[in-house]
């Protein structure tokens, strides 16, 4: 039938052609195309079919297998209409009994989920002049009810795959194949053909193709099913072979007499239109694709008939309902953005004025409600909608804008001005950068600058004068001015590492050399100045005092105490020894003078002063007794 359908045949009595599409373009070596592949593969076969054919021979069945045999034909009918269909045969495999019944679901699964029809070939029985089956035939009946009974069962199998509802709606066509056997085919007259059809599958007792027929017929809805009586070849005659056997061969090969050959694969093409027709009308503009489907249906339908101004009137409901949609949907996104936008202004806002009119807000806290101020007062005309009329109007935000402003200026300045004030300028730098950085034409950025400039040129500064500090308090020490070194230390502002480290060394070294002066001084009898070395160093401040040096300055002190008060004693009693009474009350007179730094001497005043009184008495009686002996 393939063959036939790829063959010159004798016109069509409605007018039906059918024409043979074979890819042009072979398959390309290491091109994995197995579509491709497969339609080629299936037009060396369906040549070889045609050359059989040609020569009035039979050609080979195709084979029974897994693969099959796909082809491309171009139908026309008497409507006017074009079909382009793909045949896939399969070649008997539907009733293999080699393949299990999971293995054959899954291949009908796999291969029906897109066909649009389906085309059941059964063979016609023998029948001999006066209308009887041959006896031959009765003989092969029972092997034809196997078949068929195998295509029942398929077919059920099928169904149940695909089921959607009640019946299937989909169209099915049986092909009762070489109708020549059975009948004397009038070419003039295909539904006197049809109705020796309907009679033979009435027939008492029923043939082997009513079951079948009854199974296709009772599984598809109304409309969905039809039988034809076809002969691809036409008439046939039997010829004897050299070897005796006898085969079946058609009487006319060119061009070929076939009958209503092409009828059903157009039923099956229109059918299948009038169902996607219906099933485009009754889901409509609830069709998501509508247009896919309406522009598909319309390629198939002439321009002015009544089923393509349905469609068109259907497209243009379609269009203006997905134009609503679109417009709903658009309505609606903005609305909801408008919504989101407007509940995040509202959060943002009292989040953000909290923040201000907190006194504990940070400065990261006040960035941020700045930096959604600024984007809330710049956003365009279209944003914040809402918030404008309920929350904050453009110019409300502006002001609160400003004030933040000024706050943060205040806030960021006041770190600066403290640094500045305890005359810190190292410690001002970091705050007069951040104060850059958000304001750089605030009120302050001028200053700022000056202080950032000037914090950098400093440390050269300073090390300078840092070198000369230390070199003027290594000149007095070397001098032995420790008075003048350690007010050149108190003096020293700010408190840095490397003058508290100099004071430390201080504290250490001036022990030692105060310890050096004052044995010294005791040694050449020079109590003042060593008491007064040690009085200069008790009244000093105790950030330049060590407890070590404290403890040896009391030490020292006991000591010059009774040195003073050992050497006064010697000398008063050498000058009584010589009756010199009155160097001795000098003596002591001198000692008692206010502005001896002795006077700070523990005691000292209250012994000098005993000493005077006692050595006054002596004076006087000493005078007496001169005087008396002079007399």
């Amino acid at each position: 039938m393939l063959a036939a359908l790829a063959m010159p045949r004798y016109p069509h009595p409605l007018g039906y052609t059918c024409i043979w599409l074979p890819p042009i373009d072979a398959p390309k070596a290491g091109k994995q195309d197995k579509r491709l592949m497969n339609l080629y593969t299936s037009k060396e076969w369906l040549e070889k079919a045609i050359h059989k054919l040609s020569v009035q021979d039979l050609p080979e069945p195709n084979p029974a297998s897994d693969e099959y045999f796909s082809f491309e034909y171009d139908f026309t009918a008497s409507t006017h209409q074009t079909f382009c269909i793909e045949i896939i045969d399969y070649s008997g495999e539907l009733i293999n009994p080699v393949i299990s019944n999971s293995t054959l679901a899954k291949n009908l699964r796999k291969k029906f989920t897109t066909m649009d029809g389906i085309l059941v070939l059964a063979e016609a029985p023998y029948r001999d002049r006066l209308g009887h089956v041959q006896s031959a035939q009765k003989s092969r009946d029972g092997q034809t009810h196997t078949d068929l009974y195998q295509l029942q069962q398929t077919f059920s199998l099928l169904r149940s795959e695909k089921q959607e509802g009640a019946a299937l709606d989909f169209p099915v066509a049986l092909l009762v194949n070489k109708w020549d056997r059975y009948s004397d085919i009038d070419y003039a007259n295909p539904a006197k053909e049809q109705s020796k059809l309907e009679e033979f599958i009435n027939s008492n007792p029923p043939p082997p193709h009513k079951g079948v027929h009854d199974v296709l017929r009772f599984s598809v809805a109304e409309g969905n099913f039809k039988m034809f009586p076809v002969s691809a070849l036409g008439d046939n005659e039997f010829v004897r072979l050299d070897n005796g056997d006898v085969v079946e061969h058609p009487k006319q090969a060119n061009p070929l007499n076939a009958f209503t050959l092409v009828d059903a694969f157009i039923w099956l093409a229109q059918r299948r239109d009038a169902i996607d027709f219906q099933q485009f009308v009754e889901k409509g503009t609830l069709n998501k694709k509508c247009k896919k489907t309406g522009l598909e249906l319309l390629n198939s339908l002439q321009k002015n008939s009544e089923q393509a101004k349905q469609i068109h009137t259907i497209l243009q409901s379609y269009q203006k309902t997905k134009t609503r949609r679109i417009i709903s949907t658009l309505i609606a996104i903005v609305a909801l953005l408008f919504v989101t936008e407007t509940t995040m202004d509202f959060r943002n806002y009292h989040q953000h004025i909290v923040a201000i009119n907190n006194p504990h807000t940070t400065h990261e806290q006040f960035d941020k409600a700045e930096t959604w101020l600024t984007q809330y007062v710049a956003a365009p005309y279209f944003r914040h909608l809402i918030s404008r009329v309920f929350l904050s109007s453009r110019e409300q935000a502006q002001k609160t804008l400003m004030e933040l402003q000024a706050h943060r200026d205040k806030f960021l300045w006041e770190p600066v001005a403290i640094a500045l004030k305890a005359n810190d300028l190292p410690a001002a730098k970091a705050p007069a950068s951040e104060y850059l950085k958000y304001f750089p034409l605030g009120e302050h950025a001028q200053k700022a600058r000056e202080i950032k400039l000037n914090a950098e040129i400093q440390p050269r500064e300073s090390k300078k004068d840092w070198e000369n500090f230390v070199k003027t308090y290594t000149d007095y020490m070397n001098n032995g001015n420790l008075k003048q070194a350690a007010k050149w230390l108190l003096d020293r502002k700010p408190e840095t590492a490397e003058l508290k480290q100099l004071k430390d060394i201080f504290k250490t070294v001036v022990i030692e050399k105060i310890a050096d002066k004052v044995t010294l001084a005791l040694k050449e009898a020079r109590f003042e100045e060593a008491w007064r070395l040690l009085e200069e160093y008790a009244n000093s401040p105790s950030s330049l005092q060590t407890v070590e040096g404290t403890q040896k300055i009391a030490v020292l002190r006991e000591l010059v105490k009774t040195l003073v008060i050992k050497t006064i004693e010697e000398k008063i009693t050498f000058a009584l020894k010589e009756a010199r009474f009155e160097e001795a009350l000098g003596l002591l007179q001198g000692y008692a003078n206010p502005s001896s730094s002795l006077q700070t001497l523990e005691g000292f005043s209250d012994k000098i002063g005993a000493y005077s009184k006692a050595m006054l008495t002596l004076l006087q009686a000493y005078k007496l007794l001169k005087a008396s002996l002079t007399k």
